[in-house]
């Protein structure tokens, strides 16, 4: 799976008609689709890759559209709970909840009695242009 993580788009238009406009807005849409999606399939194979190598244990994955775009959260059963860390430049883990915060708009963890549960949240652009 590749993920593309180019954030610009442009384009140059020599001159601006009338028919063109609607093709300009699917075209922007299709973009910002695209980079949310990106930033979704990243931190949702992060959450996954911790669990697997961190919980040994099941785990529930969850993807919601919100309002504001959409809310990702893993539930694991393992015994310890996520940590930031800051491992050094030999040290082969460490790097994915670090990695999720530089994609994400809103991230957390919450203990469990059994377990842990990750979440974050991805603002959608499209549809913050709606609410404002």
């Amino acid at each position: 799976m590749a993920v593309n993580l180019v954030s610009q788009y442009q384009l140059v238009l020599p001159e601006v008609r009338p028919e063109v406009l609607h093709l300009v807005r699917e075209t922007v849409r299709a973009h910002l689709r695209l980079w949310l999606a990106d930033s979704a399939v990243l931190g949702a194979t992060e959450l996954l890759t911790n669990a697997m190598v961190h919980a040994d244990s099941g785990c529930e994955l969850t993807a919601r559209r919100v309002p504001e775009g959409v809310h990702i959260s893993l539930v694991d059963y393992g015994k310890g709970h996520p940590q930031v860390k800051d491992p050094t430049d030999h040290q082969t883990t460490g790097r994915g909840l670090a990695l999720l915060a530089g994609v994400v708009d809103e991230w957390g963890i919450e203990p469990l009695p059994l377990g842990s549960k990750v979440w974050f949240t991805l603002s959608d652009p499209a549809l913050a242009a709606f609410a404002a």
